[in-house]
């Protein structure tokens, strides 16, 4: 199964840093389906970060799962921001979600398969 519409390169941080010296990076799908990021737990592990009360999480095939969430610091296009994500199991696919996208401020641009920056919007 295809996941995303193209690569990114992300980086990890254990908290939100000012520097990047324990920064861990890896190449996530862009994913506009899915609402929050999906990483390795292993990674999220090894970046400290720690598991919150557990979710339902429904995937695209109407399997309702259970899934631990967390907030990681996350680098993207240019961005660094705390951002929700889930601990991703063996078979789970990892994922940049709508929400990480949100809050950093990015959208995507199908066409030249690239995040763009773009202003909040506050209603």
């Amino acid at each position: 199964m295809k996941v995303g519409i193209f690569p990114v390169t992300a980086k990890l941080f254990p908290s939100f840093p000012d520097g990047s010296a324990d920064a861990i990076e890896l190449e996530l799908p862009v994913g506009t389906g899915a609402t929050f990021s999906v990483i390795p737990q292993d990674l999220l592990m090894r970046a400290g970060i720690r598991r919150i009360e557990q979710r339902e999480i429904l995937t695209v095939d109407r399997k309702l799962l259970k899934r631990d969430p967390g907030y990681v610091g996350i680098e993207v296009a240019g961005k660094r921001v705390l951002s929700p994500v889930l601990f991703g199991e063996a078979e789970d696919f990892g994922v940049l979600g709508a929400l990480t996208m949100e809050i950093a401020g990015l959208i995507v641009d199908p066409e030249r398969k690239e995040l763009l920056p773009r202003p909040a919007l506050l209603l």
